[in-house]
């Protein structure tokens, strides 16, 4: 705002008293630049102080609207990006949720799966100790009346 020009120049202290020739001529050369604007603008019929008052008012009136107006935008940018990151979070505590279940629910059907086959198992082989205890049964039936009767050997 109004800097056309920078000057660099040492001052003067109390530690550093010294005067040279470039310091000097720093000095000059700033304060001769001095002059030389006021002239300008002193001799420049089409300036005016008010004028140039008024658009710096309205820069920086501008400069400060304009920089609300970002900050407003940074700030909605970040809330909106805030919302896309809790809304992704939840997405995946809800997939995490989702494939637990789904888990759970493997394991319930594969544990129900396993139960029904050892109870399957189970009764095949009761039925199979069944079967042969009938026919041990059947094999070691010593018959009352022999059919045979006749053929015994020894009575006669």
């Amino acid at each position: 705002m109004g800097i056309e020009r920078i000057f660099a120049f040492e001052n003067y202290t109390l530690q550093d008293h010294f005067k040279t020739r470039g310091r000097h001529e720093e000095v000059l050369k700033f304060l001769y630049e001095v002059i030389k604007d006021v002239q300008f603008r002193v001799e420049d019929k089409t300036w005016d102080p008010k004028n140039e008052m008024c658009a710096r008012k309205q820069f920086v009136v501008n400069y400060v609207h304009e920089r609300e107006k970002k900050r407003e935008e940074e700030t909605l940018q970040k809330n909106k990006m805030m919302e896309e990151v809790k809304k992704k979070r939840e997405l995946e505590n809800q997939q995490k949720q989702r494939e637990q279940e789904s888990q759970r629910m493997k394991e319930e059907h594969e544990r129900a799966y396993n139960m029904r086959r050892e109870q399957l198992e189970r009764q095949r082989q009761e039925e199979n100790a069944n079967r042969n205890k009938e026919y041990e049964e059947h094999v070691n039936i010593k018959p009352k009346n022999p059919f045979f009767g006749i053929f015994k050997k020894g009575k006669k």
